[in-house]
């Protein structure tokens, strides 16, 4: 009977302990999380990605594609280097990125008495059914905001034409001498390494944007991007813009691409050897020339990802990339980004907004204008006065 109750009671006592084990636990477990919301904060604009060792390698380089393109490269004096625009320091925490653009600043006089300089974009029904209001403010910030001996070149096809033109068509609101519509001829790829190969028309964009650059040079820029200010200060090299302040552009992605390479902005002299390898490598591509590589996802950031390791892999100095917040200044953690231009915020940073080249908004052809983009139409609506 005794052994009976003593082995009762130390069960009993056992059961205490544990609860009271559990408590404490319980507690400190509720205490530890209140103490780490209380002295960290969480952005959820940041992303998740899986381990380098379970994601998809650099792409594949290969040889050059054409032995001309890169024939009359002065590899010790090249025009390229990279120096001016480019930050010697991370550009992910605070304001770093913004600051250091606030720093590059247009000479007036140079901006002035410059040669000018073609900026391409394009247009078709296959993106949207006619030209919207964001695509025609994408159109007026170029003439806002650029020196007025630049021209903008609008590529459509043939048939688009008609669509563009017709009476009721909000291209007849453009009045600026330097907009100029072009149509897609097969002049355009005369003398380049695509000039035998038959286009699909689901390349088409991706093709005129590369034959445009090449044979005129410039700027290029897809019709989801508004001008802030003068794009002039970073003239003086070739770049693509980087598409966010992370490295990687998906999410957990076997297909991911580097954000250095989205192309949403090109800045490429005429003849440049870097489009010209593009164009070689675009035509083995359309070709089924494989060259003992996988073929690629794309004829954009595939494509510029490929050319651009398979340069530096020849020890050929590869073009630059502008930091994300040039072009791209939503695209980052939630604490140092610009809100959406399709987020209504009337507290935006304005000395901010100013310190960028442009905005790009990621083909919302028809989504209703925020906070910043309704100001910058205004900007540019009072200078131009249409």
């Amino acid at each position: 009977m005794d052994d009976a109750s003593t082995s009762t009671t130390t069960r009993f006592y056992r059961k205490q302990t544990t609860i009271v084990v559990l408590k404490w636990v319980l507690t400190a477990t509720i205490f530890g999380i209140i103490t780490f919301f209380t002295l960290f904060g969480i952005d959820f604009n940041s992303r998740i990605t899986l381990k380098d060792s379970l994601t998809s390698p650099r792409p594949d380089a290969g040889p050059l594609s054409s032995r001309h393109c890169f024939k009359q490269y002065d590899y010790l004096n090249s025009k390229n280097q990279h120096y001016g625009i480019i930050p010697s320091v991370p550009v992910k925490e605070e304001d770093v990125c913004f600051n250091y653009s606030s720093l590059i600043r247009s000479n007036r006089f140079y901006a002035n008495h410059t040669s000018s300089l073609f900026f391409h974009t394009y247009w078709s029904t296959d993106m949207t059914d006619h030209l919207t209001d964001n695509q025609l403010a994408a159109i007026r910030s170029f003439v806002a905001t650029q020196p007025y001996q630049n021209q903008l070149l609008l590529w459509i096809s043939k048939k688009d034409e008609a669509n563009l033109l017709k009476v009721s068509s909000l291209w007849h609101h453009v009045k600026a001498r330097n907009v100029k519509l072009k149509i897609i001829e097969p002049s355009l790829f005369r003398h380049t390494p695509l000039e035998d190969v038959d286009l699909d028309h689901r390349h088409v964009e991706e093709t005129v944007k590369l034959a445009a650059l090449y044979k005129y040079g410039g700027l290029w820029f897809d019709l989801d991007v508004l001008f802030i200010r003068d794009m002039t200060p970073l003239f003086h090299q070739e770049w693509l813009s980087q598409a966010t302040c992370f490295e990687r552009s998906n999410f957990a992605s076997s297909t991911t691409v580097d954000s250095r390479f989205s192309g949403a902005l090109m800045h490429f002299r005429p003849q440049s050897p870097y489009v010209c390898e593009m164009l070689s490598v675009a035509s083995d591509e359309l070709k089924g020339v494989a060259n003992n590589l996988k073929p690629l996802k794309s004829l954009r950031e595939h494509l510029y990802a490929r050319v651009y390791y398979r340069v530096l892999g020849h020890r050929i100095t590869p073009w630059a990339v502008l930091p994300w917040c040039f072009t791209d200044p939503s695209q980052c953690k939630k604490s140092n980004s610009l809100p959406s231009l399709f987020k209504n915020d009337k507290h935006f940073n304005k000395n901010k907004l100013a310190s960028v080249f442009a905005f790009h908004w990621h083909k919302k052809w028809n989504s209703s204008p925020g906070s910043i983009f309704k100001y910058l139409v205004n900007q540019h609506k009072h200078i131009t006065v249409w």
